[in-house]
């Protein structure tokens, strides 16, 4: 049998003199009417707030402290229902401010994740039917093969936590396609310990990030890269004589009517024709910026509905028409003449033409390939960057080149 709790005595029993119950839940008292309703302690006084009328409460207010009712003791004729409750209501100026609940403090991230980042172990969602390896084991090897990946990429930062997802994912199947069920948790193992075994990378672009089919991948393509090395003789049937080059134009020697160079390398305060516009114009330090208008791009040729139609490659209007740009006004010259007065061609020993000389250092390079980039200047068109490469594409000389002096930027 249950422990009676008599929860129903402070109930008035619903059928009161006429119940035939016995016996009966609910309580008989006329006290029980009452027993719910709180006693407001305002101060000295006890307010009953179960005064049956209006009246009560005002003769109990009158009578004063001296003849304030004591509190009824909180016991019932059976002794089991629970005390009345009592608040205590306090003067205004002894009202104290509830202190508010005590906020548990968020424990924050220590590397917050952004919303939607693809990080974590992998989850692979496959049927378990359609894999020859049992769903279960191949989760477990992704796992360890992205944590084994975190660790490796951790110099990378929240990139590498990316990385590792990805890569994971992508060597588990690697492995899942080259292996069966005997040999799957072997080379799961092996996967592990060549991780293990990488250097640790700098940046994403580092060799040992990848799986290892994208890192043997990269080390093959480096190995062909390096053994493509050019030689002299694999260029001897491109080379043109000097009698060839005279009649393409090179310049081998320097006249002696065009003097020693360097004599004009400016054209400030000059009329010339515009690369841009094809105007003429008066060459300044200071081109206004909207001086030129012009199309950047060239004109194309096109067919539209059987017809040619021609357009510009920079906004597609129809040539001729008006320029999509602005900008200040800018040439370049073709002349030998001009660009030794521009700068002075420069001479170099007669041993560095000839490779097979005894007496050439040994410091000489076999091949090489030479870059240029050019600006428009007041001279026209200047070098700004030169970048030498050897015979295997490796970098040997990538300077800046500063112009003549007075010689703008334009």
């Amino acid at each position: 049998m249950f422990r009676a709790t008599s929860l129903f005595q402070t109930i008035q029993c619903p059928e009161r003199g006429s119940c035939k119950r016995s016996p009966c839940l609910f309580s008989h008292d006329q006290l029980s009417l009452n027993r719910n309703k709180p006693i407001v302690d305002s101060g000295a006084v006890l307010v009953d707030l179960s005064a049956s009328s209006p009246s009560d409460l005002s003769h109990q207010d009158s009578a004063g402290p001296s003849s304030a009712p004591k509190r009824p003791a909180n016991v019932s004729p059976t002794g089991t229902s629970p005390p009345r409750k009592v608040l205590k209501v306090s003067d205004a100026q002894d009202t104290k401010p509830t202190p508010a609940p005590r906020k548990t403090p968020l424990k924050r991230a220590v590397n917050p994740v952004p919303a939607g980042a693809n990080i974590g172990p992998p989850i692979l969602r496959i049927s378990a039917g359609a894999s020859k390896i049992p769903v279960p084991e191949r989760q477990k090897m992704v796992t360890r093969l992205y944590e084994e990946f975190l660790v490796l990429y951790r110099p990378l930062g929240p990139k590498g936590a990316t990385l590792a997802t990805e890569h994971a994912f992508a060597q588990e199947i690697e492995i899942y396609e080259k292996t069966n069920a005997k040999t799957y948790k072997n080379a799961t193992i092996n996967a592990l310990v060549s991780l293990k075994k990488r250097p640790p990378p700098n940046a994403p672009s580092h060799s040992s990030v990848g799986t290892e089919l994208q890192v043997h991948a990269r080390a093959a393509a480096a190995k062909e890269y390096s053994a493509l090395k050019l030689l002299p003789e694999d260029l001897t049937s491109f080379l043109l004589t000097l009698d060839e080059m005279r009649e393409w134009g090179y310049v081998v020697e320097v006249p002696d009517d065009w003097g020693s160079g360097g004599d004009q390398v400016s054209e400030v305060g000059n009329i010339i024709k515009c690369d841009r516009c094809a105007n003429e114009h008066t060459c300044m330090e200071d081109f206004g910026e909207e001086e030129c208008q012009f199309h950047w791009g060239r004109p194309w040729s096109t067919k539209v509905a059987g017809k040619k139609v021609r357009t510009y490659t920079c906004c597609h209007q129809d040539y001729p028409s008006e320029g999509c740009s602005r900008g200040p006004h800018v040439f370049y010259d073709t002349d030998p003449k001009v660009l030794h007065s521009r700068h002075p061609f420069s001479s170099i020993s007669s041993s560095t033409l000839d490779s097979t000389d005894p007496a050439a250092p040994n410091t000489y390079l076999p091949v090489v390939a030479i870059d240029c980039e050019m600006i428009y200047t007041t001279a026209g068109m200047s070098v700004a960057r030169v970048s030498v490469v050897n015979e295997i594409g490796e970098t040997v000389f990538d300077e800046l080149v500063k112009p003549d002096d007075g010689v703008v930027i334009v």
